[in-house]
């Protein structure tokens, strides 16, 4: 069912912007995964634009829609299910429309997924939806140890000291459009001059480090640009020096204070579910992807306001390891599961690690992997609780411990079989 449509009069025109050009595995997505899902009229005007964009030229829509025998209606509709789909992004201006083109996902972040693969699940099955998964999958590498030159090994560090300290994370951007999880900068500071108006100066208002750390704010407690733009002015003072002109102790008890927990949990309960999967995991997943780590600490709280302590751990995880919201969510959700609801610091530093060098990204691959390494523990576990005499209780290793003298190792043994 779709939800919103494009209105075009008679007078309307557009234009169509390609970011490059499409190869063979990118036309292969489309007619193997993405056409199950939009139908071949879709990719068909998929394709009617990704030509017309080579002319760069203007035309009217409805001179559009009957070269190619569509209705303005259908026009509408289909444009729609591109967009959805991420696969085609609409720019108005006043009475232009440009449509610019982005390339399918790979099949990899395809089923990596959760909504793309739903869906595709719900059109042919998921015997099917498996197959096309499986004829996808790369030949197995090369036996023997990857020698590769590494980034740094290469360019080194120092070359890039101008662009002052780049995150963990950072990597080359690809011309395929992703659902935007963190702060636009440059929005903020848009939203910002709407508020302050713009600054005389040519001096920048905030330093680097300072908009790195607004836009941790606004990721962990689930604030547009806008609002996090408001929450700074009550926080800012034109009178400290150069980049410590934010007051971020006050900044975060906003950030808390103007959230309504119960409110976001009832919306989330009336939330419509976009994914087929109605299993109790498929609801949960659906939280962890859409919600910010703090409001997710409030979901397991059944929309109570964290305590502190939780939510300096979620701001450890995102600001000193790098983990993004999603990852985030699935570890909280991980241990909180395992100790009635307590989250311990050390053992999420710990299995943070292990998220990091196996570079997890996604709250599902997260789930994955934790659940691999439990059933992993298991295994292990069974034989050993076998050799011990259940008349002889053993000391609990939370006891014994301080938790900054838990090992990564020993965080697994604790964690696993609970």
């Amino acid at each position: 069912m779709i939800l919103h449509m494009h209105e075009f009069s008679s007078f309307t025109t557009l234009s169509a912007l390609r970011l490059r050009a499409l190869y063979g595995n990118d036309w292969e997505s489309l007619s193997q995964l993405y056409a199950p899902i939009l139908g071949s009229a879709a990719l068909g005007l998929y394709g009617a634009l990704y030509g017309f964009a080579s002319s760069a030229k203007k035309i009217k829509v409805a001179d559009f829609c009957q070269q190619y025998e569509l209705s303005k209606g259908d026009f509408s509709g289909l444009l729609s299910s591109l967009e959805a789909l991420a696969l085609i992004r609409t720019y108005q201006k006043e009475n232009h429309y440009t449509f610019v083109l982005y390339s399918p996902s790979t099949p990899r972040d395809f089923f990596r997924n959760v909504l793309l693969r739903g869906l595709l699940e719900e059109k042919v099955g998921k015997k099917e939806s498996d197959r096309l998964r499986l004829s996808f999958n790369p030949p197995p590498l090369p036996e023997g140890e990857d020698v590769s030159s590494g980034f740094r090994n290469v360019y080194g560090d120092s070359s890039f000291a101008h662009l002052g300290n780049f995150e963990k994370r950072d990597s080359i951007h690809s011309d395929r459009a992703h659902i935007r999880i963190g702060m636009n900068e440059a929005t903020f500071l848009e939203e910002w001059e709407k508020m302050m108006g713009k600054s005389a100066s040519p001096s920048p208002l905030f330093s680097e480090q300072e908009l790195r750390d607004i836009g941790r704010y606004a990721v962990l407690y689930g604030y547009d640009e806008e609002s996090v733009a408001g929450f700074v002015r009550e926080s800012f003072s034109y009178a400290k020096p150069f980049g410590k002109r934010v007051d971020f102790s006050k900044l975060e008890s906003l950030c808390l204070e103007k959230k309504n927990f119960m409110k976001r949990l009832e919306e989330r309960k009336r939330g419509r579910n976009i994914v087929p999967g109605q299993s109790d995991f498929a609801k949960e997943l659906r939280i962890m992807e859409r919600s910010s780590p703090v409001d997710y600490l409030s979901h397991l709280q059944n929309g109570g306001v964290p305590s502190k302590a939780d939510i300096k751990i979620v701001q450890y995880l995102n600001k000193e390891m790098g983990l993004n919201a999603q990852t985030i969510n699935a570890l909280l959700s991980y241990l909180a599961s395992k100790h009635d609801g307590v989250i311990s610091r050390a053992l999420a530093e710990k299995i943070a690690s292990s998220l990091l060098r196996a570079n997890i990204e996604t709250a599902l691959d997260a789930c994955d992997y934790l659940k691999e390494q439990d059933e992993s523990k298991k295994k292990g576990e069974k034989k050993e609780k076998e050799s011990v005499s259940p008349s002889k209780k053993e000391p609990s290793i939370l006891e014994e411990k301080k938790e900054e003298d838990i090992s990564e190792e020993e965080a697994w043994d604790i964690l696993g079989g609970k």
